[in-house]
């Protein structure tokens, strides 16, 4: 083996501080290029090169005695401290600060690499693609100092990021430092035409455009995706799925939350379909080393719909919060606010046969082998209710609480101490003026039961006639 050492360095005007210790089986040099073949070894400032063949371009007037370095089959570069580079072929040219490394037909080039987090833990992370394009940075300090600024990944590009998620794309850039050269660490993939990114993470499956991934701060942002991901509301027996398309996700694994926005929806067999126009937050936990949902936070113009026990159809929209809590297993629905504290849009909650407006709401469920399922649901403040007829509501009511059962279909309407509940059934010609309104489904009959509670008038007086025309106007004509 011929060993091309200090003895060679002297002979041929060489840096040493840039490019050290080379070695190879066979080598040839006529005062300007350096041909090398068989085990080539190079100890450069960028790190140790390896290769079968290697081709070193002596120019003059610059910094490096080689300032281009080609390396061809088998090529491994041993990065400072946890990089690791293989490929085919390698071109340096450290006059343009750069590097374009290629694969055969076989493998990929492949990037290895690992990063400290947040706290301060190694996270590895891989990216490969047929072409990779390094950008370079030179520090001119003590010791001169070549690092990676960013890589550029094409054709076929995988990324690993934590052992966890695997990506696929058409394209992708990791920009390692950011403007005054601190570490940013971040990665960027993109799909091309038809065929977009898809993100793999256990049995999480996302498809978007852009994918991005912030390795220290160990998120991931997607963009205009759809997916599946392993629910968590409860450890049910059987695989459970939550469907969802947005404009935009934000995967933060350390917090462990997912915040959508934009335009979102998503759909789980047990919670129902959701879709928000704004912004929607679903926190986990680690229990028992499981994944377990906690909340889920719907913000702005919201929509559930949802089956009860018995498969009748639920929905609720909402313009202000849409908050569900896993532990309590409850939610709760709020209408926003002015800065008076006036309710701006009211809530709607519609069953079957009910409509109902109110300023906010409790919704009950129940864990029944395994499964969450809704039970009740209490609105509260400026109630209105509407039954739906064949041709118009044949019930209204005013009250300041309705709590409805969803297995009974009983409905409880309330008002405050000193205030009536105000109910009229078209189809009966009934009025009533109560404490409370019972309404009641005769489980023979299948007939509704209508009871009024406390002090009872079958009459509205003027006042209370006018506060009903209020909310329902449109019952003017028939006073």
């Amino acid at each position: 083996m011929l060993y091309l050492t200090a003895l060679f360095l002297l002979i041929t005007p060489l840096n040493t501080q840039d490019c050290g210790l080379v070695s190879s089986e066979n080598a040839s040099y006529d005062g300007q290029d350096l041909i090398l073949s068989g085990h080539v070894v190079i100890d450069h400032i960028l790190g140790k090169m390896q290769a079968k063949k290697a081709l070193l371009k002596r120019q003059e007037k610059t910094h490096f005695p080689f300032n281009q370095i080609e390396l061809d089959q088998e090529v491994l570069i041993l990065l400072k401290e946890y990089g690791r580079i293989t490929a085919d072929r390698a071109d340096f040219d450290l006059q343009k600060n750069q590097g374009i490394l290629r694969s055969n037909q076989e493998q990929n080039v492949t990037y290895q690499d690992m990063i400290y987090d947040k706290r301060e833990k190694l996270t590895p992370f891989t990216i490969e693609g047929r072409s990779l394009e390094l950008k370079l940075l030179s520090k001119e300090e003590k010791n001169r100092e070549y690092l990676i600024d960013a890589i550029c990944a094409e054709q076929d590009v995988v990324i690993s990021y934590a052992n966890a998620f695997f990506l696929t794309a058409a394209k992708a850039t990791y920009n390692q430092l950011d403007l005054i050269n601190q570490w940013k660490g971040c990665i960027s993939a993109y799909g091309q035409d038809a065929n977009i990114c898809c993100l793999t993470h256990e049995q999480d499956v996302v498809y978007a455009r852009q994918i991005d991934i912030n390795l220290i701060d160990s998120y991931l942002q997607v963009f205009y995706a759809k997916g599946i991901l392993q629910s968590f509301l409860l450890p049910k027996a059987e695989k459970s799925f939550l469907y969802f398309t947005t404009d935009s996700l934000n995967w933060n694994d350390l917090e462990k939350k997912l915040l959508f926005t934009g335009p979102t929806q998503i759909e789980e067999q047990d919670l129902g379909i959701i879709h928000t126009q704004d912004e929607l937050t679903i926190k986990n936990c680690m229990i028992h080393n499981k994944m377990v949902f906690q909340t889920l936070d719907a913000k702005g113009h919201t929509i559930m719909t949802y089956k009860d026990l018995q498969g009748r159809n639920h929905r609720i929209e909402s313009h202000g919060r849409l908050y569900i809590d896993q532990n309590k297993l409850q939610a709760w629905i709020e209408s926003p606010q002015d800065q008076d504290g006036n309710i701006q849009n009211q809530l709607y909650y519609e069953t079957e046969d009910l409509n109902v407006f109110s300023d906010s709401a409790q919704l009950d469920y129940t864990n029944i082998n395994q499964h969450v399922k809704p039970t009740s649901i209490v609105l509260k403040e400026h109630v209105r209710l509407l039954s739906k007829g064949p041709h118009k509501p044949a019930q209204l009511a005013i009250a300041d609480k309705m709590s409805y059962s969803l297995d009974t279909r009983s409905i409880i309407l309330s008002a405050h101490p000193g205030k009536k509940v105000l109910f009229w059934d078209a189809p009966q010609e009934l009025k009533i003026s109560a404490p409370e309104v019972h309404i009641t489904t005769d489980c023979l009959t299948q007939e509704k039961v209508i009871k009024g509670i406390g002090k009872v008038q079958f009459a509205f007086s003027k006042e209370e006639q006018t506060q009903f025309n209020q909310y329902f106007p449109q019952l003017i004509s028939h006073e």
